[in-house]
């Protein structure tokens, strides 16, 4: 699955699990491990588009009251089948998740001088995200202690750990 299947993944998955409306989605995705995808709220309303046009998804107008009305969009047949047939190949990922950092350690390891605070900008940015991820229970309980969550906080401490021994090795 490339990473424009993956992102399409992620917001079929979240359509699959309940309507929404597009805002709606995009936060989801900006936020906890799908933010790990990079999907802008433009993206999103593309990746919508794309969905629309496929015949996946249901728009119902929902009154907004004292705010403009929004469109709830919800899964068709159509979609859920799609949903279904990407789920059949998602064991055939293309591109892991950990390709970048996979591509900064090989490099390194074949002799590659990394300009100086690269690693400590990837060391804080993880620990931001895994700052955040263990701060969700506070503003998100219903996917705090998720499966999702519980292996995305993993994925950021192995990177952490990862991370923090290359630095110690080429000291920087």
């Amino acid at each position: 699955m490339s990473l424009a299947r993956a992102r399409e993944f992620a917001v079929l998955s979240l359509l699959a699990a309940h309507p929404a409306h597009g805002y709606e989605i995009a936060k989801a995705v900006s936020a906890g491990p799908l933010a790990a995808l990079g999907l802008s709220r433009a993206a999103v309303y593309a990746i919508l588009d794309r969905f629309r046009t496929r015949g996946w998804v249901a728009e119902q107008a929902e009154p907004g009251g004292a705010y403009p009305d929004r469109t709830v969009l919800s899964l068709t047949d159509t979609g859920r089948r799609g949903f279904e047939d990407q789920i059949a190949t998602l064991g055939t990922l293309e591109m892991p998740a950990t390709i970048p950092l996979v591509a900064l350690t090989m490099y390194v390891d074949s002799g590659g001088t990394l300009p100086p605070g690269v690693l400590d900008r990837q060391i804080a940015e993880r620990r931001a995200a895994l700052g955040a991820a263990l701060g969700a229970g506070g503003k998100d309980d219903a996917h705090a202690h998720s499966v999702t969550a519980r292996l995305w906080r993993r994925v950021l401490e192995a990177e952490l750990s990862v991370l923090a021994d290359l630095r110690d090795r080429i000291g920087g």
